[in-house]
């Protein structure tokens, strides 16, 4: 957070004989208010630069307005700034927020995500905006486990990065490509990343729409769904001051996301991840929760990563290491199993230990003609669908 907010305290602007009034659920305060009162001229630029967007976004006269929601600060950001600003006027877009769930999420992030996502639907029922809330899971054929376990996918890595679209993206396409005009409100700001910076300066020569405060791709040519990025200019300490001291005056309950994150830059993602080289996260979280079970998950994170790269438990394919071999697809059966039954955590539906092995069935007769134990150094190939 920026110097200013550590000494600020937003004024009460609803008090009763006790003190600050209980904000009914659902009637979220006008968050244009509540910023005009906070001391912070360069917050109070980002907001309005914001609305701007949101402006020019509305001008465009998009049926719908969709939101990836993952429960991070970023996400979380654009979803009250939108729901905000369409909550003030009486006719617009239909706002449709949709969470992806891994159900690879640390628990810690799935439990602020659904909290937020449960005060989103209280707010549209108790209010006259458009609203709808949708949670979404990878089919049971591309579940990670399903993927990793029984059809022997290594980690996912940057060769064969295959996680994000099974996990993410396609079990969310049903509510962005509905055939009616779309707009998607990403949470990517400049700055956050090298890679993130890059792909919107890619978006921006490539038939996107660049400004100084604005941003827009359309998905191709002729697509009936575009990409904007609202919080485009948002340093993550701004980002942070708006979530910690301004949005829970209006009634939105984002201190849980602030706490989960300490204020930080952390990125949470899967916690099984094997994208990240240091999961900064799980390790901060292992110091804050000791009991919570997130040593035993970034433990088992780390013995997969380091295992899967071992010559005896892959399979060989075209002189290549390729897949996992069925004996350490056991053992890590066996182990996340064990885990959950220890840490009370579910890791595994019962449903995808039954696809596992009906798939494994299904193998039997493939994995058994590609020969194991791949000299060391062999080059790493994808593996095919």
């Amino acid at each position: 957070m920026s110097a200013i907010s550590a000494e600020y305290t937003l004024p009460v602007i609803s008090s009763g004989p006790r003190g600050p009034r209980a904000l009914p659920a659902g009637s979220p305060r006008s968050l244009i208010r509540l910023v005009s009162q906070y001391p912070d001229h360069e917050l109070t630029e980002l907001f309005e630069g914001s609305r701007d967007v949101l402006d020019r976004i509305l001008r465009r006269d998009f049926e719908r307005w969709v939101i990836p929601f993952s429960g991070g600060k970023d996400s979380t950001l654009v979803t009250l700034l939108a729901a905000d600003y369409l909550m003030r006027r009486r006719r617009g877009p239909k706002l449709v927020v949709v969470y992806a769930d891994t159900l690879q999420e640390l628990p810690q992030m799935r439990k602020t995500a659904e909290a937020m996502l449960g005060h989103l639907r209280r707010v549209g029922a108790a209010s006259e905006l458009d609203l709808e809330v949708h949670t979404v899971v990878p089919e049971l054929k591309d579940r990670f486990w399903v993927k990793m376990i029984g059809r022997g996918y290594p980690p996912p890595g940057p060769i064969f990065r295959w996680c994000t679209d099974r996990l993410k993206i396609w079990p969310s396409k049903p509510y962005v490509f509905t055939g009616r005009k779309t707009a998607v409100m990403t949470g990517v700001r400049l700055g956050e990343s090298a890679h993130r910076t890059g792909q919107l300066m890619s978006g921006c020569r490539t038939g996107g729409e660049c400004g100084q405060d604005f941003w827009m791709r359309q998905d191709t040519a002729g697509s009936l769904v575009s990409y904007f990025a609202p919080v485009l200019k948002w340093r993550a300490c701004k980002v942070w001051d708006f979530l910690h001291l301004i949005a829970p005056s209006a009634g939105w309950p984002t201190n849980g996301v602030f706490e989960l994150y300490g204020g930080t830059t952390l990125r949470f993602g899967c916690w099984n991840c094997s994208l990240v080289t240091k999961d900064r996260a799980a390790e901060a979280l292992m110091e804050r929760e000791p009991g919570s079970g997130v040593r035993e998950l970034h433990g088992f994170r780390e013995f997969m990563i380091e295992q899967s790269k071992r010559p005896e438990n892959r399979l060989m394919r075209d002189g290549h290491m390729g897949p996992l071999s069925l004996e350490f697809r056991k053992e890590l059966l066996d182990r996340l199993t064990k885990m959950g039954d220890a840490t009370g955590l579910q890791l595994i539906t019962v449903e995808e230990v039954r696809e596992i092995h009906r798939t494994w069935s299904e193998l039997r007769t493939t994995i058994a003609a590609m020969p194991r134990a791949a000299p060391r150094g062999a080059k790493l190939v994808p593996v095919r669908r």
